[in-house]
């Protein structure tokens, strides 16, 4: 009786090692991909993976790898949204120019530009002398 339960238990411990077995192979087919296979999560799993030793700093090192990588693109996407920032206000400086284009342009004459551009004693030019 004792025999039996004791094959029971070996059958049963061989198929759960068998079946996470399948799956970590799974992840290892996965992580082998050409498309994702230099990704840092990628190369963070393998590295738990190919461990050969049961190093407790070796979840740290994946975890710092991933970390990284985070502040990479953190860094990234702060730089893009400083850019985003100069070009909105680009946009609005030309819409603000435009806008005072077309109100002179409604309210003067072309006569009266005319003679406002070329009127040298009001332009406030330092090379006029009175």
């Amino acid at each position: 009786m004792q025999i039996t339960e004791l094959k029971l238990s070996v059958d049963s411990l061989e198929r759960e090692r068998d079946f996470y077995f399948a799956k970590l192979r799974d992840i290892e087919i996965v992580c082998q991909c050409p498309e994702i296979e230099n990704l840092p999560v990628v190369e963070a799993l393998k590295k738990i993976l190919y461990a050969t030793n049961d190093d407790a700093t070796l979840v740290a090192e994946a975890q710092a790898i991933i970390s990284k990588q985070h502040q990479q693109v953190d860094e990234h996407e702060d730089e893009t949204d400083n850019n985003k920032v100069r070009v909105k206000n680009q946009k609005r400086k030309i819409i603000i120019n435009a806008d005072v284009d077309v109100a002179a342009s409604v309210t003067l004459s072309p006569r009266q530009k005319i003679t406002d551009a070329s009127d040298v004693h009001c332009s406030g030019s330092p090379l006029v002398t009175y």
